[in-house]
């Protein structure tokens, strides 16, 4: 067992006394998160926490879990990235919703470079508030800045699939978009359509 320094930026592992990340440089600050990785018999689990203290924490219990027996690391539930919440979620966009082609298209060129391959549980509000920042320091194809509406769809896209990830029983941790502060439109009439009551009569798509 170990406890690193989680690098959000390129997802590597870095020594408790780490300033600086030895894989892309980025400097760690205070809001720096770790990551407890465990393995047994050829299977690995790893966690990625806020701070030192919760990941002590907790890889004490994994280790009194271990000792006592009662820990299955080889059933343990898998977290799914976001990519593949967004697999299941497509079906059932195209199914409810006749704006699921702006989902897509929002989904291909914002987040699924940025998201795709991250498990659910390694997404956090700061990751979010960082694609919020960049979004409106970029430009969109034809040159503009992004309007404010553009940018809160991509929260709103993020906030379902954490909604339907735990409605469907594949998530059961936290939405970072709750944390996050949704644009302000300036009076822009953009209609989004509520999420309970997309959810509403959902099916699980396999």
């Amino acid at each position: 067992m170990a406890i690193h320094i989680y690098c959000a930026g390129c997802y590597t592992s870095n020594g408790l006394n780490a300033k600086s990340c030895s894989n892309c440089g980025v400097t760690f600050g205070r809001d720096k998160k770790y990551r407890i990785c465990v393995s047994v018999k050829g299977q690995r689990v790893t966690r990625v926490v806020d701070n030192l203290t919760i990941a002590r924490e907790t890889e004490a219990a994994i280790k009194g879990d271990l000792v006592r027996g009662e820990f299955d690391i080889l059933h343990e539930k898998k977290v799914p990235t976001l990519g593949e919440v967004w697999a299941k979620y497509l079906p059932w966009a195209k199914e409810h919703k006749k704006s699921w082609l702006n989902d897509l298209r929002y989904y291909r060129l914002h987040l699924e470079p940025r998201f795709a391959k991250k498990p659910l549980d390694a997404i956090s509000p700061i990751d979010i508030e960082r694609m919020k920042t960049e979004l409106k320091r970029g430009v969109n194809r034809r040159g503009k800045p992004f309007a404010a509406a553009t940018i809160k769809h991509q929260l709103v896209i993020i906030r379902r699939l954490y909604n339907l990830a735990r409605k469907w029983n594949l998530y059961d941790g936290k939405n970072p978009v709750e944390s996050v502060a949704m644009p302000r439109l300036d009076n822009q009439k953009t209609e989004f359509l509520n999420d309970e009551e997309l959810i509403r009569n959902s099916v699980f798509w396999l």
